[in-house]
């Protein structure tokens, strides 16, 4: 009896200790949980908190439907929270959360900003349910206009196009292109406004410079002796071209993945 009484005892000491360890584990994540649609089942980033024993299939099947939602909209999220930074501050403000997305995802920075132009070419209200991230991230990658966007993927949803089939429609489509600006013949007394062709976004932020402030430092840069520099200004120019680095970087690997594309049409 004393062996059953003992074995009795260890069990609900075990138990408590358990039921401990849940309690403590649910608290260090309950700042960053998140409803399922099932009371007892919550989700944070490291995986499904549950804190109920009886499960139904019904919810069972709630929780896998919000869960494969939140998997299937994850591009659109990092696309649409970075452009909203980039129209509200700029791109000099929102460099740090690129970095922190990278760091978080393990996806590049071009990846990034590919996600941010897919979601800037289709707003919320244009986006088709029915198709992926990347049937909208094909088309806007062409240089197709809004309204030929609109029906291009109109068309890829009525026919059930595949991402890889809808590429290779891509690829053999001539879209309108707009007019080429000659920017070697200036109006008479006017600057050519080369920065407006990138389509900046609007900087608000007290730190971001205005995109004429770029062109102004670009005929800057012109007039400048680099053989004349002292270390500390060789040190100097180099922080402060770092960005134009980056920027001249992801502009080569962007023509790379053009000039592959149009190999392989």
């Amino acid at each position: 009896m004393e062996n059953v009484s003992n074995n009795a005892e260890t069990s609900q000491i075990i138990s408590l200790a358990e039921s401990a360890c849940t309690v403590n584990r649910t608290t260090k994540l309950q700042a960053g949980l998140i409803e399922s649609g099932v009371p007892g089942i919550q989700m944070c980033g490291n995986g499904l908190v549950i804190t109920k024993e009886d499960i139904s299939a019904e919810e069972f099947n709630t929780v896998f439907r919000t869960v494969l939602s939140i998997n299937k909209s994850s591009n659109w999220l990092l696309g649409d929270i970075l452009l909203l930074g980039d129209r509200r501050w700029g791109n000099q403000y929102t460099t740090g959360k690129y970095e922190e997305a990278m760091q978080a995802t393990g996806l590049s920075r071009s990846t990034l900003r590919d996600f941010v132009q897919t979601c800037k070419k289709f707003p919320v209200d244009k986006r088709h349910a029915g198709l992926s991230f990347t049937h909208h991230q094909e088309i806007a990658r062409t240089d197709a206009d809004p309204d030929q966007r609109e029906e291009v993927l109109k068309r890829a949803a009525d026919e059930k196009l595949t991402c890889t089939a809808l590429r290779k429609q891509l690829l053999k489509t001539k879209f309108k292109e707009e007019p080429e600006v000659d920017l070697s013949r200036p109006p008479v007394g006017e600057e050519p406004d080369r920065l407006a062709l990138l389509d900046l976004p609007e900087r608000v932020s007290p730190d971001a410079p205005p995109k004429w402030d770029a062109f102004n430092f670009g005929r800057w840069a012109e007039k400048q002796e680099p053989c004349e520099y002292t270390r500390e200004q060789c040190e100097a120019a180099l922080e402060l071209l770092k960005p134009l680095l980056e920027y001249h970087e992801e502009i080569m690997f962007r023509l790379k993945e053009l000039d592959e594309a149009t190999a392989t049409a």
